[in-house]
């Protein structure tokens, strides 16, 4: 049988998704081997690899309901207005009151929030461990702002290597590490299918595609305008991607925000759910020599 290594990408809160693929993998059998991420595909690779399959999955999703609850509730509002509307006169108050730090971040600063919440709560879970700790190979993919080049992280600090990778370009300051400032992997490679595969011997590759592909509206914002370009961007370098994994599993359909953290429980469950339905055609391509 080949060695199965997976390649997670990256997509905000659906990320989430990755928690019910590992789950199912691990009660089949299949555990990877290996495990190459981006951005939110990094972070669960991370809590995966630190953990032991029996008890990943549990309570995972609620950390990250929690920290999307403590810190990024403007981000929340601000990327998806029509949310806004339907929240009650308390919760858009209190979520006013950090209007003006975003702004100012924004406008000022190198990223609209910091990501201290996130490095918190992530220190509180998983200490100062190193990709040395880790309990199969993992390599995380950043994108070094100064020369335009992909950075692949696989060495020292696991936490600042997935804070590097998830810091999502104008919402997230760059991380500097290493002599490099680093921001969100996605830009380069959101799927990393060949670092997955350079990990371990006889790797069978399994592409996890988490992104958001829902049919796109009328730009009406310059903000709109600019987030289509990117996401134009993204989905070539996707499918180029894609083209390289011997077998992917998608959630194009699945529509979620990207700051949706409240449905993090139900993405978990998508990919678990999906995931056991893909397990027959999984290993039978894995047993193939």
């Amino acid at each position: 049988m080949r060695n199965l290594s997976l390649a997670l990408g990256g997509g905000g809160v659906r990320g989430a998704a990755h928690i019910g693929v590992l789950r199912a993998l691990s009660e089949a059998d299949l555990a990877p081997k290996a495990i190459a991420g981006t951005s939110s595909g990094a972070i669960v690779a991370m809590l995966y690899a630190l953990e032991t399959s029996e008890r990943f999955g549990g309570d995972t999703y609620r950390h990250i309901e929690r920290i999307g609850a403590q810190g990024y509730a403007e981000l929340r509002l601000l990327f998806h207005p029509q949310i806004a509307r339907a929240v009650t006169l308390s919760d858009r108050l209190k979520v006013l009151a950090g209007w003006e730090r975003v702004i100012r971040g924004g406008v000022f600063g190198a990223g609209m929030v910091s990501q201290e919440v996130l490095r918190s709560n992530l220190i509180a879970m998983i200490g100062g461990a190193r990709f040395e700790d880790a309990r199969l190979p993992l390599a995380f993919i950043a994108v070094d702002l100064m020369k335009g080049e992909k950075v692949v992280l696989n060495s020292g600090s696991m936490l600042e290597a997935a804070l590097a990778s998830s810091a999502i370009p104008g919402v997230f300051p760059p991380v500097a590490l290493n002599g490099q400032l680093l921001s969100d992997g996605h830009i380069v490679d959101n799927i990393p299918v060949d670092d997955a595969r350079a990990l371990i011997g006889n790797a069978f590759v399994l592409a996890v595609d988490i992104g958001d592909h829902s049919p796109p509206s009328v730009p009406k914002t310059a903000l709109d305008v600019i987030l289509r370009s990117a996401a134009i961007s993204r989905d070539h370098l996707r499918r180029s991607s894609l083209a390289r994994a011997d077998l992917t599993l998608s959630f194009a359909d699945v529509t979620a925000g990207s700051f949706e953290y409240e449905r993090s429980q139900e993405l978990a469950q998508i990919g678990y759910e999906r995931t056991l339905a893909l397990i027959p055609t999984l290993k039978a391509a894995l047993e193939k020599t």
